[in-house]
């Protein structure tokens, strides 16, 4: 055999050598980028599962407080009288309620992308929690209710309101996401970081983060937060 047929044996097998190294590092990289997108996932995917663990504890413990408070505040054969050490013992459990539930949107807010109506979400979550220790605070009962019964209907609009919020808030933690998150650089992380930090402002300032529409009477006696719940579970 010549030399000219050597060569290109040699030539050909250079050739394939050199091809299955290039696949080879190829599908390193780009198996290697995958999975680490997929472990990415999967760690957001365990948070959010804790956190909708952590805001059901919150309802708990803001739930548990209430019934306290109700016990004591509602006078009658069923109340109960309340030292200012009981007093101060009621307030602790729901200024940890509201505390557990501040954490948990600090979190939420600054690891996730908010549109609008889920920072109104947040927003409200927010404003429903205070409103057992502002009761407390003016000695009266928190008059929410689970029925609309005559004379109730602002405290069952509220009751509501602040379930529908809950669920809104739950649904931003356990829905899918749609897709796997990218790996950023870090300019685009600063953007990132820059972004939800002003989610965050929206969430835990004064005002709704999304406009509000008194249309009546009954949606002028309305508290913000219960305006703003309605209207954006409304639209859902």
């Amino acid at each position: 055999m010549s030399m000219d047929f050597w060569l290109g044996v040699i030539g050909d097998v250079i050739s394939g050598v050199v091809a299955a190294a290039c696949i080879a590092v190829f599908a390193f990289f780009v198996i290697g980028r995958l999975e680490r997108r997929w472990a990415a996932a999967e760690a957001l995917k365990a948070r959010d599962l804790a956190a909708a663990t952590a805001l059901y504890q919150a309802h708990g413990e803001l739930f548990a407080a209430w019934k306290v408070w109700e016990f004591h505040s509602r006078g009658g054969k069923h109340g109960q009288p309340l030292s200012e050490t009981r007093r101060s013992e009621i307030v602790g459990l729901a200024a940890s309620a509201e505390g557990g539930c501040e954490s948990l949107l600090i979190r939420i807010a600054l690891e996730h992308d908010l549109d609008r109506d889920e920072e109104a979400a947040l927003w409200c979550l927010r404003m429903a929690f205070k409103e057992l220790r502002y009761a407390i605070r003016a000695d009266q009962p928190l008059n929410w209710w689970r029925s609309d019964s005559p004379g109730g209907e602002q405290g069952h609009r509220e009751y509501h309101a602040f379930k529908a919020t809950m669920a809104a808030v739950a649904a931003i933690l356990t829905k899918p996401r749609n897709r796997l998150p990218r790996l950023i650089g870090s300019s685009e992380a600063r953007e990132s970081s820059r972004r939800r930090t002003e989610s965050l402002g929206r969430v835990t300032g004064n005002v709704p983060p999304r406009p509000m529409v008194r249309t009546n009477s009954t949606d002028a006696r309305a508290k913000d937060w219960v305006l703003v719940a309605e209207q954006i579970t409304r639209a859902t």
